[in-house]
């Protein structure tokens, strides 16, 4: 009897009030008139299905709800569009109605002016002075040639074996970028550099929770710590 006292005075206190914000939280987002979906748990939405069931999410969701619909993950309020022809529109329309927006952990890691975060003449001006420093000329005389050179020997590496290609596609993008605008090649501070740069990747999509060892403390702090402690 004191067992099911207990678990009824569980469910009563903790379980259904979750349950009931729960469903405020959709109904006050239905309100807004946004796309059909759900906006999962108070705070943290419905992130943890996301992070568990990777591209599945998007396809079940887009079964159930079409190609437009709404969620909550890391941290935002956000709507899904997996319409080709209305993402080109919204892309033709930047600064025009729509204003891109990335999650909050994005933001705090990379820096609120970091070239995916700023819009309008910020946005142009920035794009324009990274632009300027490479043509298309030296794109195609210069710089492929190299990141053809580096994708044959990282790959030629792995002959007759059974490889991961995702895993050895990021590493191949990542030590390319890392040869080609600090002139690190294989050695031991590109290893570390790689180790540190995927916690600040894992940060960047992760909720914005600062706690010891969650993804996004690791991103924000220890990535950016290390950078800059080889940079001295």
């Amino acid at each position: 009897m004191e067992v099911l006292d207990i678990g009824l005075i569980f469910v009563l206190s903790v379980i259904l009030p979750i349950l009931i914000l729960r469903r405020i939280n959709n109904v006050m987002r239905d309100k807004k008139r946004l796309p059909p979906g759900t906006m999962g748990w108070p705070l943290v939405g419905e992130t943890f299905d996301f992070m568990k069931q990777g591209p599945d999410f998007m396809n079940n969701r887009r079964k159930r709800y079409g190609d437009l619909f709404k969620t909550h993950m890391l941290g935002s309020p956000t709507v899904i569009c997996m319409d080709p022809d209305l993402n080109k529109q919204i892309l033709n329309s930047e600064n025009k109605g729509f204003i891109p927006g990335y999650p909050p952990s994005m933001r705090d890691i990379l820096g609120e002016w970091n070239i995916a975060a700023v819009h309008g003449p910020s946005h142009k001006s920035m794009r324009g002075a990274l632009l300027s420093l490479v043509s298309p000329p030296m794109i195609r005389d210069q710089l492929m040639p190299k990141i053809d050179g580096f994708m044959r020997s990282f790959l030629a590496g792995f002959g007759g074996q059974v490889v991961d290609i995702q895993a050895k596609t990021k590493e191949m993008a990542l030590l390319s970028a890392l040869k080609q605008i600090a002139g690190i090649d294989g050695d031991p501070l590109a290893e570390s550099l790689k180790t540190e740069l995927y916690k600040l990747a894992a940060g960047t999509i992760s909720l914005p929770i600062n706690l010891p060892s969650t993804n996004y403390r690791l991103g924000k702090g220890k990535g950016g710590q290390h950078v800059e402690e080889n940079d001295r």
